[in-house]
């Protein structure tokens, strides 16, 4: 069974709810990506997590050992290809890079507000993994405030 690095900085951050999702899945531990900024774009159903190069940035992500049929389940809930894409990309942890693949989404979608309850998801994982909750706060802030422009 082929496995690969999937790295998650969203609502897969959550442990209950990737062990549902892909079932076959293995923790394997956090890292960061450099130079990469989170934000929250959306659809008609909502604003979700996603992520876009920048300089000074940083965005914490957990890594996980996938099936393919873990990754098959993740395409669907991620509306791969059509909502996000696939990209391979770096990640530095205590024991040095790790590359891994990401789902991002297009970077036409308009930044928007995630909802309390998906918010509350991300907020939860970053305080059990240790994560810097300014990092959630500003995407927050940045795509309220791209948001407001784009009006």
């Amino acid at each position: 069974m082929k496995r690969k690095i999937y790295v998650a900085y969203g609502s897969n951050m959550d442990l209950a709810q990737m062990a549902y999702r892909c079932p076959q899945a293995k923790l394997l531990g956090k890292g960061l990506m450099k130079d990469w900024q989170l934000l929250f774009k959306g659809s008609q159903t909502g604003s979700y997590a996603t992520i876009e190069q920048a300089g000074n940035h940083e965005v914490p992500v957990l890594l996980w050992e996938i099936s393919r049929s873990d990754e098959a389940r993740l395409n669907v809930y991620e509306g791969y290809p059509k909502f996000y894409y696939k990209k391979t990309v770096q990640v530095k942890t205590e024991n040095g890079l790790v590359t891994g693949m990401v789902y991002i989404m297009h970077e036409e979608r308009e930044t928007g507000i995630p909802s309390a309850e998906y918010y509350d998801v991300l907020e939860q994982a970053y305080k059990e993994f240790g994560f810097d909750l300014k990092i959630l706060q500003e995407a927050c802030r940045v795509s309220h405030d791209k948001s407001r422009q784009n009006m």
